[in-house]
């Protein structure tokens, strides 16, 4: 009976790190999709002028 459970444990344990290792990734890869997304939409479409940075305005 032990050593049942002992194995069935073991499987348990490994079958839940593979899950939660691969929701891990799942969750980076989501993260990085969303950030790409978000850094594709923040840049000009091309044949735009893109608007004045604050920087290049030299008020002294």
């Amino acid at each position: 009976m032990t050593r049942t459970l002992a194995s069935f444990l073991l499987l348990f344990w490994i079958l839940g790190l593979s899950v939660h290792l691969t929701g891990m990734i799942h969750l980076f890869m989501l993260i990085a999709v969303v950030a790409l997304g978000c850094d594709l939409l923040s840049k000009p479409s091309p044949g735009t002028n893109p608007p004045p940075r604050v920087e290049d305005d030299l008020i002294l």
